[in-house]
């Protein structure tokens, strides 16, 4: 048997000058930039030919969450057992996000890349906004338990605080829709569409669709985008809601017919306990209502 050892070292991932992390106690508050993400592509880019253990594995386009959190998440950030989020900050206040992002490990991390920089522009955020991703908030060194919620309380949960203190969610969809079937974004999707009488304005709901026929990514945003907003305010507002409309005929009718058939029985998870808590916890919700 050949074996090969690479050794990596992760220090240049932290900012320079900066002390070994930047403790920040709430999960909710670590949120991730799309100037920070590119960071850690590049970082990605000129090692992960000496990572590679399938042949795609030398190209970063290859790499989804899985793997960069095999790769790099976990060791990176194994010595202090913090959060990705922790690790690449300068400083606590700049990874506040405002937005709750959803999607699947499965996706590479480029398209999300390049689905949160065609959000950010679309709803008028600059490249250090922040963005809360749970692969980068969450400590990969605790247990799945603490992830979820104390006691299996999810209002309790880091991804429920995180939702409730951010303006929007955007779901990110992958090139299959695979998204769409994973009972986990099909409950913050829940979540988000849901009232919440904490919070006192409704939750923006945006989708981003990426791989449809082309690496452009298409967003569904909820409500008028800051360019469609500015029409309205100098043209009128019908003539904010034409450009909405003309911009929103690009995206793929796939997604549509994908998320006609959301059927959470057949959904999937990584941890089999996670789907029969989302359906008992949706199951009485969607009978009541329209639910998905």
């Amino acid at each position: 048997v050949h074996m090969v050892v690479a050794l990596t070292d992760y220090t240049s991932l932290r900012p320079k000058g900066g002390s070994l992390f930047c403790e920040i106690n709430s999960l909710e508050l670590r949120g991730f930039s799309v100037v920070q993400i590119r960071q850690l592509l590049a970082f990605m880019q000129g090692r992960c030919d000496l990572w590679q253990v399938e042949r795609n594995e030398a190209d970063v386009h290859h790499y989804n969450f899985y793997n960069t959190a095999d790769w790099v998440i976990r060791p990176a950030t194994y010595d202090h057992k913090c959060s990705f989020s922790e690790l690449v900050a300068s400083n606590a206040q700049s990874q506040r996000p405002n937005w709750f992002v959803s999607h699947w490990w499965g996706e590479p991390v480029v398209d999300l890349a390049c689905s949160l920089e065609r959000h950010g522009a679309t709803r008028g955020l600059s490249a250090t906004s922040p963005y809360w991703i749970a692969a980068f908030a969450l400590c990969l060194h605790s247990t799945s338990a603490e992830a979820a919620g104390a006691a299996g309380d999810w209002s309790n949960a880091p991804f429920f605080k995180a939702m409730r203190r951010c303006n929007g969610a955007v779901l990110l969809v992958d090139d299959q829709a695979k998204v769409l079937n994973r009972a986990w974004c099909c409950y913050e999707a829940f979540v988000a569409l849901c009232p919440d009488p904490i919070r006192r304005n409704p939750l923006l709901f945006d989708v981003v669709a990426v791989g449809f026929g082309n690496r452009v990514p298409v967003v569904l945003n909820d409500g008028l985008s800051t360019e469609q907003q500015e029409i309205a305010d100098t043209k009128g507002r019908a003539s904010g809601w034409c450009l909405k409309s003309q911009q929103e005929a690009f995206f793929p009718e796939e997604v549509l017919e994908a998320a006609l058939r959301i059927n959470l029985d057949t959904s999937e998870a990584m941890h089999i306990q996670d789907k029969q808590r989302i359906l008992k916890v949706l199951a009485p919700k969607v009978r009541d209502s329209s639910g998905l």
